[in-house]
């Protein structure tokens, strides 16, 4: 039963619109993909959250899809390829009620593109079919052959393959949007954001420990990257104590861009923090939530125990940069997305490093200066944030970023020595973009000794990344930093 009360037509004008802000989707209704799997394959973590990901954010803008896992003749290779098939046909029928799905083999000619996800054929007749593969930290991306990557045994570690779903989409939507066909091949490390063109072995990509720890943290901001954060974290094992707080409810544009938000989420108008509640029900995450706002939860003296680790900013509500950083968080990171295929993150170790107002001063709207500059910051009369274009994978891209920071941090005490990172999915072979960002030279918070942050602040268990041990900015050469320094 179609669980969507709209007509097709209206549901896809207010699904896409944020796409169409930046391209038209006029001719989306006859591009069609079709995704192969190798059967022998589906065992693999990393390939299945490659289909799974992959999937989620491709029936999130591709109306026609197909989607091949190789047959085999042994019978509980079969078994195991029918679930996972059903699986799949579930999450895109819910996330998609007009969508085409089929599910089953296909040829060639009656796809436009083909995503093959895995390990490839020896022998690849397709030169312009796009690969994703993935292991680890390491996601690859490309079209024809690749290289091997050298699969190794280790605890699930989902950065990887969820990057490279990204990839793949990326490329995928560029040739719609542009018909232009490249032969190319990239592989990118998250564990130092290292990338290669041709040689995967040669980047970086430690085993986790078996059992990580994330501490407790608050998720201000259950949108784009906040919830589809939460899917991923979904298809982990890892370990935590979540603070999810956000305001809004989920509507029919929201089911362009975040992995966690279905049509029946959209026409029951649900709370976002319930429905990213719901993605982290089987997991070993342990979930708090407020349907409120930042500010809200701050004024009606809401005790939230206990304090937070580490406060993720992942809102873009009026003036939440400024009430999160006023509240003297302990280490903090910010992820957002841009209208031209990018994404950023960034991070904030008191004392040390640009706090939230230096990062967003030019959109923190009031009528009094900010803080963080001598400007006048312009308002907003009817109160209301301007409708910026999105497009479906960039959330993603954003939110995995910020759990690969997580699991440094809690994994082995390490982070990056550059507090900024970009990268932009319009270029095939772009690659990750670290800067240092220091704080303004009128910001409050560099004026703030250390010293006076409160107690709370001071009970993160990160807290001794403050610490005299600790060194950031471009002349670091370590990103590996001892925690009793």
């Amino acid at each position: 039963m179609n669980p969507c009360p709209m007509t097709e037509q209206d549901w896809y004008d207010l699904r896409d619109d944020r796409s169409n802000r930046l391209f038209s989707l006029k001719d989306i209704d006859h591009f069609r993909v079709g995704v192969r799997i190798r059967s022998d394959d589906i065992y693999r973590y990393e390939t299945r959250i490659m289909t799974k990901v992959g999937l989620n954010i491709l029936s999130r803008w591709c109306r026609n899809i197909s989607v091949d896992i190789s047959s085999t003749s042994d019978r509980s290779t079969s078994e195991q390829v029918n679930g996972f098939l059903v699986e799949l046909r579930s999450l895109t029928e819910r996330i998609n009620p007009f969508g085409r799905f089929r599910f089953g083999e296909f040829k060639d000619e009656t796809v436009d593109q083909t995503l093959k996800i895995g390990k490839s054929e020896p022998d690849d007749p397709d030169p312009t079919s796009v690969w994703i593969d993935a292991d680890g930290w390491i996601a690859g991306n490309g079209s024809g052959t690749h290289s091997l990557i050298q699969y190794r045994k280790g605890p699930p570690n989902p950065t990887g393959a969820v990057f490279a779903a990204c990839l793949g989409n990326a490329e995928l939507f560029r040739r719609f949007v542009s018909d232009k066909l490249e032969a190319f091949s990239v592989y990118h490390s998250l564990f130092d954001l290292n990338s290669s063109l041709d040689r995967p072995q040669d980047l970086t990509n430690p085993n986790l420990e078996t059992d990580r720890y994330l501490g407790t943290i608050y998720q201000i901001g259950c949108g784009a990257v906040g919830s589809s954060l939460d899917y991923i974290l979904g298809l982990s094992d890892l370990r935590g104590y979540l603070v999810l707080i956000d305001f809004d409810s989920v509507t029919v544009p929201n089911c362009n861009s975040s992995l966690s938000f279905f049509a029946s989420d959209a026409m029951n108008n649900r709370p976002k923090v319930d429905v990213c509640a719901d993605a982290l029900d089987q997991t070993r995450i342990k979930v708090d939530r407020f349907n409120m706002s930042y500010a809200d939860l701050i004024r009606n003296d809401k005790i939230v125990r206990p304090e937070p680790d580490i406060v993720l900013c992942l809102a873009n509500e009026r003036n939440v940069w400024s009430d999160i950083q006023y509240n003297y968080p302990p280490i903090s990171f910010h992820a957002t997305t841009t209208p031209n295929w990018g994404l950023n993150l960034g991070r904030h170790i008191p004392g040390k490093e640009w706090c939230l107002m230096c990062r967003f001063k030019d959109q923190v709207k009031t009528e009094h200066k900010m803080v963080c500059s001598e400007s006048t910051v312009p308002t907003y009369d009817d109160g209301t944030d301007p409708i910026q274009g999105v497009l479906p994978f960039l959330s993603t891209g954003s939110a995995v970023l910020v759990l690969a920071e997580l699991i440094k941090v809690s994994n082995t005490g390490t982070v990056q020595p550059h507090n900024f990172v970009q990268f932009g999915f319009l270029n095939r072979t772009g690659r990750f973009l670290r800067s240092h960002r220091s704080m303004a030279p009128d910001c409050a918070f560099s004026l703030h000794d250390i010293r006076l942050y409160p107690d709370r602040a001071k009970r993160s268990i990160y807290w001794w990344l403050t610490g005299p041990g600790m060194t950031t900015g471009p002349d670091s050469t370590s990103i590996g930093f001892d925690k009793d320094q």
